[in-house]
């Protein structure tokens, strides 16, 4: 059951990434793009949820299973990329993009790390 969460997280972000080009709206902020700051938060979600999932397989706190669920959410981006910018509709490969997604990662491995230390360490 563990698994579910990120299986299903997953397949939210498969599913709105191949979406073809013409029914993603556009939408611009004033500091930032939108869709970048959507790809950060969608890979540090799916981060968090990987590890959940996969803390009692592996210690949660060993520094390779963040590296390698880092690496794995790095390389679906890519993959997603790729798709995007071979197969779909109007849809475009982007470095920017591969980028926010392992950013995102990162930054959902430190929060879920972070986050996981300070509930454990609250009744010392």
């Amino acid at each position: 059951m563990k698994h579910f969460f990120w299986v299903l997280w997953l397949s939210v972000i498969a599913i709105l990434s191949l979406l073809p080009g013409d029914k993603i709206p556009q939408i611009q902020f004033e500091l930032f793009s939108i869709d970048t700051a959507v790809h950060v938060i969608m890979y540090a979600v799916l981060a968090a949820l990987m590890i959940i999932g996969f803390e009692k397989k592996m210690n949660p706190r060993q520094f390779r299973l963040y590296l390698t669920l880092i690496l794995l959410c790095s390389v679906f981006g890519l993959l997603i990329e790729f798709v995007q910018g071979n197969f779909i509709y109007r849809r475009f490969f982007s470095w920017g993009d591969a980028l926010a997604n392992t950013i995102g990662a990162i930054i959902g491995a430190i929060g879920y790390y972070w986050t996981s230390r300070k509930l454990f360490n609250l009744g010392k």
